[in-house]
């Protein structure tokens, strides 16, 4: 007689991810995933398990795509936001676009509308990206809890910073440094715009000595023969180093995030 395979309930992997069993609780997503029927409800819990037990989220890949292809059209329609978080944790965005939630609603969807605003930004799809960040403040209103609202509050400064708004970036990002999980990202959006903010007057003082030696002071070079090119160029390489430290700290890659157009660097 063929063996039915044990399908483990959503609180079997529940209660082994609670209780700290990590191995146990990966090795029933892993059966649930193989099973030739699997409903959406269990992929859900499954990829739930493995994006907050596992170390290895890429080795999952195969396992969970063949899975959620094996489930009826209906099935993945309810399974399609947790392919989506399991994208967005390998950092493919354009794979993950294709599976952003139609709509934003129950328990566990203001996380993705945050997800969903920062793979648009990733991908620099900045009309859509426009478009779900505008549901953010009133998804923080309505968040049920303080954590969910940081989250959320992170979401919406991250976007206002990339699109030059860093005052208003900032303002959120302090309503957040209470929260202990996303005090760290407020931390460093802060810290970000301030080093921008750096970087911009550097730059604007390297333009300036720019135009100095460009046009020097006729009178200087009369009363002082040579004085003044020596000074600017000490000026000019003092700045030069504060900029190269703090590029360390945000380098060009980084500038994007902050509505930077590396193309035009820092007007001033």
């Amino acid at each position: 007689m063929k063996r039915i395979p044990y399908t483990a309930s959503a609180d079997d992997l529940d209660g082994f991810a609670a209780m700290g069993m990590k191995r146990d609780a990966l090795r029933l997503a892993r059966q649930n995933l193989k099973n030739r029927v699997i409903t959406a409800g269990l992929f859900n819990r499954s990829v739930n398990v493995i994006l907050f037990q596992s170390d290895r989220l890429k080795s999952w890949s195969v396992l969970i795509e063949h899975a959620y292809a094996r489930m009826s059209r209906r099935e993945q329609g309810l399974a399609r936001s947790w392919m989506f978080a399991y994208d967005y944790c390998l950092k493919d965005y354009a794979r993950a676009a294709r599976f952003i939630p139609r709509r934003f609603k129950g328990a566990c969807d203001p996380h993705h509308l945050a997800l969903a605003t920062d793979t648009m930004l990733e991908l620099g799809n900045r009309r859509e990206a426009r478009r779900l960040a505008r549901r953010l403040p009133r998804a923080i209103r309505e968040a049920g809890d303080p954590t969910e609202q940081a989250m959320l509050s992170c979401s919406l400064a991250e976007y206002l910073a990339s699109e030059g708004k860093w005052n208003e970036a900032i303002r959120i990002w302090e309503t957040v440094l209470s929260d202990s999980t996303f005090m760290e990202n407020a931390v460093t959006g802060i810290m970000f715009v301030h080093v921008a903010r750096a970087l911009q007057t550097v730059h604007a003082g390297l333009q300036l000595l720019g135009k100095f030696k460009s046009q020097p002071d006729p009178q200087l070079e009369i009363t002082l023969p040579g004085n003044e090119k020596v000074r600017l160029a000490k000026a000019e390489r003092k700045l030069r180093r504060f900029e190269k430290l703090l590029e360390r700290i945000l380098p060009e890659k980084s500038w994007k995030e902050l509505g930077i157009d590396p193309a035009k660097c820092f007007p001033y």
